[in-house]
């Protein structure tokens, strides 16, 4: 998995509390999508957990960059308000799924097992 958010606390703190649950491996964090996308050209990571709003390229403009060249990456966008229109853009290009900042970890969890799970069938 892979954390892109501009802010360093945020991604962190995502990164520790993924990890603790132990089901996620994260290969790195990146402040924007241009930095996900390069990290992705390195670790080819399953799932890219990616805030929307983001200096240098965002989170739209990321989840294109890497749904180009690696269609089999899962995209979960985070955003603090749902009817977002970028949201819908972000969705538009590829994205798989959304998640409220404001979700309590748990529930972050949660989905990205959900994410997780669809991963491991599409294998099998």
């Amino acid at each position: 998995m892979l954390i892109v958010d501009d802010d360093n606390l945020i991604s962190e703190c995502l990164k520790v509390l993924l990890e603790e649950s132990k089901e996620f491996e994260v290969v790195g964090t990146a402040g924007n999508g241009q930095e996900a996308y390069e990290i992705c050209l390195k670790e080819e990571p399953d799932i890219v957990l990616m805030d929307i709003s983001m200096p240098v390229i965002d989170g739209v403009i990321g989840t294109k960059l890497i749904k180009s060249r690696f269609p089999h990456v899962k995209v979960v966008v985070m955003n603090d308000n749902r009817d977002s229109d970028k949201v819908k853009e972000a969705m538009d290009s590829g994205a798989e799924n959304f998640i409220r900042k404001g979700k309590s970890i748990r529930g972050i969890v949660n989905s990205l097992q959900s994410m997780k799970f669809d991963l491991v069938t599409e294998e099998c």
